[in-house]
C-alpha cells in the first residue's frame, strides 16, 4: 500500500514539476503581432512598387486602347466603304479586320498574363524585404515570436501592447 502511494506522490510531483516547466519555457517568451495588410498599406517600399507597376499597366493599357482605336477605325471605313468595293476588296479588308481584331485579343491576353506576373513578382520581392526586416527586428528585440495578422482570421485579439505594426512601419520605411 505505500508503495503505491509513493508512487501516486511521485506521479503527482512529476506532473507539477512539468506543468512549471511548461510554463516557464512557452508561456514567459516575447511576444508581438503585426497587422500585414496595414503593413504593407504604409510601407513605402510597397507603395512606390505599386506605383511602378501602375505606370507600366498605363503603358500596356495605352497600347491597347491604339489597337483598339486602329480596329474601330478599320471597321469604320470599311462600313463606308462597303457599298464601292468589289467582293474581293470586301473579303481582304474583312480577313485585315479580323486579324487586327485577333491581335488585339491576343494582345490583351499577354499583357493580362504579364502582368499578373509582374505584380506575383513584385509583390514577392517587398513580401521577401519585409520578412527579412521583420526576422532581423525581432532578433534585435528580443522577441520569441512575431504573428502577422491578415484579416482571415488567424489572429482574432491580441491586447495593444503586443500590437507592434505602427513601430514597425515606422521603422521599415526608416530602413527603405
Amino acid at each position: 500500500m505505500n508503495n503505491s502511494k509513493s508512487i501516486w506522490i511521485i506521479m503527482v510531483l512529476i506532473a507539477v514539476a512539468l506543468g512549471v516547466n511548461y510554463y516557464f519555457t512557452f508561456q514567459s517568451g516575447k511576444l508581438a503581432m503585426v497587422d500585414s495588410n496595414k503593413l504593407l498599406q504604409h510601407y513605402q517600399g510597397m507603395i512606390n512598387a505599386r506605383n511602378e507597376f501602375a505606370v507600366k499597366a498605363k503603358g500596356w493599357q495605352a497600347n491597347i486602347d491604339t489597337l483598339a482605336k486602329e480596329l474601330n477605325t478599320s471597321m469604320e471605313e470599311y462600313q463606308s466603304d462597303k457599298p464601292s468595293l468589289s467582293s474581293k476588296e470586301k473579303e481582304l479588308t474583312e480577313q485585315l479586320i479580323q486579324s487586327k481584331s485577333k491581335q488585339l485579343v491576343d494582345y490583351q491576353n499577354a499583357i493580362s498574363q504579364q502582368s499578373q506576373q509582374e505584380d506575383g513578382i513584385m509583390t514577392q520581392r517587398v513580401l521577401n524585404e519585409v520578412n527579412t526586416f521583420l526576422t532581423d527586428y525581432g532578433k534585435s528585440q528580443g522577441y520569441d515570436v512575431i504573428f502577422g495578422a491578415t484579416g482571415g482570421g488567424n489572429i482574432i485579439y491580441t491586447r495593444d501592447y503586443i500590437d507592434i505594426t505602427d513601430e514597425v512601419i515606422e521603422k521599415l520605411n526608416a530602413s527603405y
